[in-house]
This record gives structure tokens, C-alpha cells and sequence, in this order.
């Protein structure tokens, strides 16, 4: 299995023709260096995205271990991901649906040559976000480390 690029994004949108812009970010309190990068949804159908992984296998290619770093950096923005969505008051959430978010997890990835959209589960409750987290964290620590098998190491 080879990982190219993957993205675990908290996403925001408004059905059905709303315009998102700054309005999650501002409801979950979140602030520049909170995450890798943030979209803003300036359009009718666009979401707004809070990036915790942007990585890029190709990043780490100078890297003595370019697998081990790249699946250090995914575990990394898992990390902070969680412990980011922890510190959050559990009415941020209450308060993004009362105002007609919708509001769920994206894990995109490249793996062998396909495009794979893991899961978009409804944030119904915050600790749906932080049980994700921690399963995705699992499999996708296990999924980077497989891409650092060698040939000839099993």
C-alpha cells in the first residue's frame, strides 16, 4: 500500500445554498495556528475546511526515512487534531447547529493510485469527532507505516 497524500479536514456547510465563510471558525473559537490551513467557503455550496493533516509523501523525500518521517508528521496532526477538538466547549457544537451547520469529518487520501474518502460522519456530538480521531489515528499510522516496508523487510 502507498500513500501519496492524505488531508483529515473538520468540514462545515450550510444546506442547501449557503454561504459558510468564517462562521464555524469563529462558533468552534478557532484561531491561525490552531491547524495546517483553513478554507473559507466564500460561495453558495462551498465548505469551509479546518486542515489538522495536509500532508504530501513527496514532502520527506530528503529525509533519511522519508516513510517514518511522513507517517510521524501524519501522527503528529492527528495528535493535535484531538487535543484541539478536546479543548472545545461542547456548546460550540450545539451553537454551529442551531445556526444550520452541518458539520463532519473528511479523511482524503492518494493510495495506490486512487483517490479514497475514508469517512463523513456527522458531528452530532463532539465525542463522534474524538472517536474518529483516535480510530483514524490507528489505521492511519498502520497505513503509513506499511508504505515504509522495504523490499526484503517483513
Amino acid at each position: 500500500m502507498a500513500i501519496d497524500w492524505i488531508h483529515v479536514c473538520l468540514r462545515a456547510w450550510k444546506s442547501p445554498k449557503g454561504v459558510v465563510g468564517r462562521e464555524p471558525f469563529d462558533l468552534l473559537s478557532f484561531h491561525e495556528g490552531d491547524a495546517v490551513r483553513v478554507k473559507e467557503g466564500v460561495g453558495a455550496f462551498e465548505t469551509s475546511l479546518i486542515f489538522f493533516v495536509d500532508e504530501r509523501l513527496e514532502t520527506y523525500n530528503g529525509a533519511d526515512d522519508p516513510h517514518e518521517s511522513f507517517g510521524s508528521a501524519i501522527e503528529s496532526g492527528l495528535v493535535c487534531a484531538a487535543a484541539w477538538i478536546e479543548s472545545r466547549d461542547a456548546s460550540a457544537f450545539d451553537q454551529c447547529r442551531a445556526a444550520g451547520l452541518n458539520i463532519d469529518v473528511l479523511i482524503d487520501s492518494w493510495i495506490d493510485h486512487k483517490t479514497n474518502r475514508w469517512t463523513r460522519v456527522p458531528m452530532y456530538r463532539e465525542s463522534v469527532f474524538r472517536n474518529l480521531l483516535g480510530a483514524a489515528q490507528g489505521a492511519l499510522i498502520r497505513a503509513a507505516a506499511s508504505t515504509s516496508m522495504k523490499p526484503g523487510r517483513r
